[in-house]
């Protein structure tokens, strides 16, 4: 970064590619794998992702326009290879703001962070979709005949085509498609179009547990509370740091009681159980990134604070009776099974309450043994943390 810092001034026409993926990079690593939680974007990536808004000519252009013109502009082996490196050099340009626009949307979602940065409709309209992973991965001998098949779509384009399965996407587009519908500023129809998007995704036979998994994380976070989430469970803390008032410690409190009581909280528990199911029964792809382990939080947290509900103190019809579950057994693994599969039901108004909470443990512990960071992690520390609390009982906040 001190490299980058000392030796470009103007991000708009000095910066170069393999620079540009050093700083999504970094800061990807900043945001997932720093020592203590990263609150804010740095200055070289907030530099970088205007540059490339800016840099739309150069974006939107088609990489693969030399080789569609061969025919008349090249004719041997020196223009293919021409033709590719063009494509390759652009092509991973965009590649670089995808992801760096995909980090954005992540962030201001899962954390609920930077809302005076939210991404604008207008950035998200003029992204290009990323080539198809086949294309990216295959050899430069393999390049010309993959590429004749090759579709070069814009975002929004693409977008409805997928939405209306007339487009079958990697996990990258489906990705990038999932972070257009879900980034801020998307009008209401737009949001709407994303529960259509997760129809598509759960429908196709190809669909990863990864795409799947990513698609419920950005439908929880519209039903959640996080911060308030966060702040309750962790007695004050939130990211790394202590609320400054007591009194927006209780309000967040009260906040909680309020939602958990809605129907809102059911629609999170609903996809929260869906999301804990997806990673329990098919184990998805481990990236190395941070949000899959902080989406599984996220789900574990909210399906114990909806436990602690009003109707949940009372018995009830809603009320998972042991004669449903069973008594709980020794073995947490298994308790967690029976909870994911009792809970998933076919529609957000069936979610009832479960009426032992050693089942709530055993998911908590679960939960805890698979987001253990491999490497110090500030904000996975500070959840495993609340999460040992949490089932230990030490936690003044067990009943909040």
């Amino acid at each position: 970064m001190k490299h980058l810092d000392t030796n470009y001034h103007d991000f708009d026409t000095s910066l170069l590619t393999s620079d540009m993926q050093a700083i999504v990079l970094l800061e990807m690593f900043a945001k997932y794998r720093s020592r203590r939680p990263v609150l804010t974007v740095s200055q070289a990536y907030s530099r970088l992702y205007l540059s490339l808004v800016r840099d739309n000519q150069r974006l939107l252009a088609d990489p693969l326009a030399p080789f569609r013109a061969l025919s008349t502009t090249f004719a041997d082996e020196n223009g293919m290879q021409a033709a590719w490196s063009i494509w390759l050099e652009l092509e991973t340009r965009r590649r670089v703001f995808i992801s760096a626009f995909i980090l954005k949307t992540q962030h201001e979602a899962l954390f609920e962070l930077d809302a005076e940065n939210a991404s604008t409709p207008s950035e998200s309209i003029h992204l290009p979709l990323p080539c198809s992973d086949i294309l990216w991965n295959c050899s430069y001998f393999e390049w010309s005949l993959i590429a004749s098949a090759e579709q070069s779509n814009n975002l929004p384009f693409a977008a409805i085509s997928a939405l209306n399965r007339h487009l079958s996407l990697d996990d990258f587009q489906s990705l990038t498609v999932l972070s257009y519908f879900a980034c801020s500023g998307m009008t209401c129809s737009e949001q709407e179009d994303l529960l259509g998007f997760g129809e598509t995704l759960q429908s196709a036979p190809l669909s990863s547990a990864s795409a799947l998994l990513s698609y419920d994380a950005f439908l929880l976070v519209r039903y959640v509370p996080i911060r308030d989430l966060l702040a309750v469970s962790g007695e004050s803390w939130i990211l790394g740091r202590k609320l400054s008032l007591e009194s927006e410690f209780e309000h967040a409190k009260r906040r909680l009681r309020v939602w958990v009581d809605g129907d809102t909280a059911k629609r999170a528990v609903s996809c929260a159980v869906h999301i804990l199911n997806i990673a329990f029964t098919r184990r998805p792809h481990r990236t190395g990134l941070l949000h899959e382990q902080w989406i599984l939080y996220l789900a574990a947290l909210v399906c114990w604070s909806y436990n602690f509900s009003s109707s949940a103190m009372q018995p009830s019809s809603s009320n998972l009776a042991l004669s449903t579950l069973g008594p709980p057994l020794n073995d947490y693994e298994q308790n967690t099974q029976r909870y994911l599969t009792a809970f998933d039901t076919g529609s957000w108004k069936d979610i009832g309450h479960v009426s032992d909470q050693t089942y709530i443990d055993s998911l908590l512990q679960w939960v805890r043994s698979e987001t253990s960071a491999p490497a110090l992690s500030g904000l996975l520390n500070e959840a495993s943390g609340v999460l040992a609390k949490l089932i230990d009982g030490r936690s003044v906040l067990s009943n909040f």
